[in-house]
């Protein structure tokens, strides 16, 4: 009876335990489950985190050996979950869990692991860490090991780069522009004016306009330039020339599109014997009009080299209208020309590469007077109509040229054509008296035949040779 009550007793206690051994395993996951997060830092119980919490930094902290240790079997309902995605750390419902001074973390679950694997059913031990390895331990629970690493990543400040690049453009001295309208002048950079004389001192781009009762005159540097923009000039001089170039390394005359300039000189003086005089290098140029003209001595003279192109040029002058000491260059442009002793003289080398010339002059019947005249012989002809009227010539080499002799002398009264195949090469009309005339053109060639007009009357023909054809004019057609 006593042992019977004993037993009963013994039973009653068993089930008391065994009823509420659930009761007790639930408080003490509560327990544990604070301690942990009390270890952790944490201020709320893991019970009440769930995925939609903020994500937060788990911080471990060494804690000896924190463990609960139950008689039965317990059954796990919700494991600790734990992602470890860009250092975030989220808990579901703890369990038991173990937690010793090395900083790992032991939790008994039944279903997953830190590395999104899962192990199911009763008895299985699934053990996961930071590599994501699986093992299979002992029954009766599950033990679970997790790492937890934190990623901070810092993105760097962006930076803006502003860069200025400074280019440096290089002007020319004689590229600087300078402005000079003869009807308000005063001095300025580079010049001065007395009333009379615009001296120039400084190289420059001198852009001139208006009318002159005086003349330019050019001084500069041995290597300096000076460019002349002539845009609507006119100068008118008595004494001295209109431009006179004293020094310089080079001078340029441009004749700016469009517009129309005079020089016209009235006597020389000693130092310059022209109306456009140049000590130096000179240049003239542009597609505007220029007349130049010199009552008693040349039209335009050079000591050095003279280069002209585009330029539509009329110059008149008592002895010659374009002389050079040295060299002289055509490249373009239409160019009437006449002087007493030549139309175009150079002491040393006529070259031609194109245009329309016509010049005349030399009513004396000597070496150095006619139409186009080099001291040297030493003239070429390339390309452009040349068409020269006077008392000489010299011959040209180069493309096919003709030069006719009258068997008299002719009045400056009388004009002058040549034409070949019924097509007008050039004509002029002379104010000097003339007796022969040399044609060149492109349209020439050997085996043709050139027609000569008088007044625009034919007078007579010849045929045509390679190179220079010479021929006298006798009037008489056969």
């Amino acid at each position: 009876m006593c042992a019977c009550a004993v037993s009963f007793a013994l039973m009653a206690g068993l089930c008391a335990c065994g009823g509420g051994s659930e009761e007790t395993v639930e408080d003490t996951e509560k327990l544990v489950a604070q301690e942990i997060m009390i270890a952790t830092g944490s201020d709320r119980p893991a019970a009440e985190d769930s995925d939609e919490d903020e994500a937060e930094t788990t911080k471990t902290t060494a804690v000896s050996d924190v463990s609960v240790t139950t008689a039965v079997s317990v059954k796990t309902t919700a494991a600790e979950k734990t992602t470890t995605a860009a250092g975030t750390t989220k808990k579901s419902q703890a369990t038991t869990t173990k937690k010793n001074s090395s900083g790992n973390t032991n939790s008994n679950s039944g279903n997953s692991n830190s590395s999104g694997s899962s192990n199911s059913g009763s008895g299985s031990n699934s053990n996961a860490n930071s590599g994501g390895s699986s093992d299979t331990g002992h029954s009766g629970g599950s033990q679970q090991e997790a790492v937890v690493t934190t990623h901070v990543t810092t993105a760097p400040p962006e930076t803006t780069t502003t860069t200025t690049t400074t280019t440096t453009v290089y002007v020319a001295p004689e590229d600087v522009d300078k402005y000079v309208d003869f009807g308000v002048i005063e001095n300025g950079d580079g010049y001065t004016y007395d009333g009379y004389t615009l001296n120039i001192s400084t190289p420059g781009s001198y852009h001139l306009s208006g009318t002159l009762n005086g003349m330019i005159y050019v001084n500069v540097g041995a290597e300096d330039k000076v460019k002349l923009r002539l845009n609507g000039v006119g100068i008118t001089n008595t004494g001295a020339p209109c431009i006179q170039v004293e020094n310089a390394d080079k001078v340029i005359v441009n004749v700016v599109d469009g517009s129309s300039n005079y020089l016209e000189c009235y006597s020389t003086n000693a130092e310059g014997d022209a109306a456009l005089y140049s000590k130096d290098d000179l240049k003239i140029k542009g597609c505007g009009y220029l007349y130049v003209f010199c009552d008693n001595e040349h039209g335009i003279a050079c000591n050095n080299d003279l280069e002209i192109e585009e330029t539509e040029l009329v110059v008149d002058a008592e002895k010659t209208g374009i002389s050079s000491h040295k060299s002289i260059q055509i490249n373009s442009g239409y160019i009437t020309t006449s002087g007493d002793n030549c139309g175009i003289r150079s002491w040393d080398s006529i070259y031609i590469t194109g245009g329309i010339i016509t010049a005349c002059g030399g009513k004396k019947a000597a070496a150095d007077r006619g139409g186009i005249i080099s001291d040297t012989n030493n003239f070429y002809i390339e390309g452009g109509t040349v068409f020269a009227v006077g008392m000489n010539q010299t011959l040209p080499g180069g493309q096919n040229s003709a030069l006719a002799v009258f068997p008299g002398i002719l009045t400056k009264e009388n004009t002058v054509g040549v034409s070949i195949d019924g097509m007008s090469l050039a004509s002029a009309l002379p104010n000097k008296k003339y007796n022969c005339i040399l044609i060149s053109d492109p349209n020439l060639y050997s085996g043709g035949t050139c027609d000569v007009w008088l007044n625009d009357e034919f007078y007579d023909n010849f045929v045509l040779n390679d190179g220079v054809t010479q021929v006298t004019l006798d009037g008489v057609t056969e």
